[in-house]
């Protein structure tokens, strides 16, 4: 028997390959990952609000597969991911704590015509108003230099954020709804309940302009829920993937581990690693969140290439198909430079 066999990993499956010498090779290993539970307290300028957050944490395990090919590249990959958490459980991912008290938290900002995810340091332990107020402030040098943007009016100010049985009331000056057309607040938006929602304790949004709740945003009418929740911003503006870590354009090591967070069709998406046109990994099955619930993934793949450039892709699932009437599908890049093993990194945030 012959033939040649490229990595692919099946997760949740034990994968049989067969290699050119007709031997046939099974392999399964488990890996886990948990998730790092923050604290989430909001305060208001109007009124005394404080609310107290709990912690939680998950862990879940997943299957890698190593498999033997007929190349010298020979490639084992894993998946993990954390269930999502209740409405109740504070959490952010692996948020860190520093001696300063400080916390390491997402800001959803935009890249291209999508929402695009940083990270930033915030005090603790009003976080939710940290992470608000860092959104606010726009994207930073180094997050502008790697594509990142937002569609909120500069000047928007942060008057109040209260949080109630997961209702966080999040009000802003008038200058969020000042310019622009449907995909821009639709965007601006997005930025505002992703950054809020993040933690597991913020389940829901209401906006507020001035102190006054508003239904309609902006002179384009566009009508918001109520309340707000992630399942609110369509696909077309969230994307159905959000890739926290590698930044685009960083230097990575071999194993290359892909963290992030989504919500695609049946929870399962795949990943590709490129140098030029040739595919030099592939994993189909990483979990992660589904059926408008977002939820944490990690995906870990060893490469045995030499050094030099890479790219991620990474295609959303889409239930529809390739028929002519589907919505284009949603393919997130990211470039990345590989570099030999052992050899330092450049810090990154």
């Amino acid at each position: 028997m012959t033939g040649s066999i490229r990595p692919i990993l099946l997760a949740g499956l034990l994968v049989v390959a067969c290699g050119d010498d007709g031997a046939v090779t099974t392999a399964t290993t488990t890996a886990s990952s948990s998730t790092v539970a923050s604290t989430a307290t909001s305060t208001t300028a109007s009124t005394a609000t404080s609310t107290t957050a709990s912690t939680a944490t998950s862990t879940t395990a997943s299957t890698a597969s190593t498999l033997a090919t007929t190349t010298t590249v020979a490639t084992t990959l894993a998946t993990t991911v954390a269930p999502p958490t209740t409405a109740e459980e504070p959490t952010t991912e692996a948020p860190t704590t520093t001696a300063d008290r400080t916390s390491t938290v997402s800001v959803y900002l935009v890249r291209g015509e999508r929402l695009g995810v940083s990270r930033r340091s915030v005090p603790v332990p009003a976080v939710l108003r940290g992470a608000l107020v860092a959104l606010l402030e726009g994207p930073n040098a180094a997050e502008r230099a790697e594509g990142l943007t937002t569609a909120i009016p500069a000047g928007t100010r942060l008057r109040s954020v209260a949080l109630a049985d997961g209702l966080a009331t999040i009000d802003l000056s008038t200058e969020f709804q000042s310019g622009g057309g449907t995909l821009s607040m639709s965007l601006r938006l997005a930025e505002v309940v992703f950054t809020a929602t993040q933690f597991g304790n913020v389940a829901r949004v209401a906006l507020r302009l001035e102190g006054t709740p508003i239904t309609v945003l902006g002179g384009e009418g566009l009508v918001l829920p109520d309340p707000l929740v992630r399942s609110s911003i369509t696909h077309a503006v969230s994307g159905g993937i959000l890739v926290n870590s590698p930044r685009p354009g960083a230097t990575v090591r071999s194993p290359l581990v892909v963290t992030g967070e989504g919500d695609v069709y049946e929870g399962e998406f795949p990943l590709s690693v490129y140098r030029g046109s040739t595919e030099v990994a592939f994993v189909w099955g990483i979990r992660t969140g589904a059926w408008g619930t977002w939820a944490p993934f990690s995906v870990t793949i060893p490469l045995d290439l030499a050094p030099g450039p890479i790219r991620i892709v990474i295609t959303d699932p889409n239930p529809c198909g390739d028929d002519p009437g589907c919505p284009p599908k949603i393919v997130t890049e990211i470039p990345l430079t590989l570099a030999a093993s052992g050899a330092p990194l450049a810090l990154t945030t």
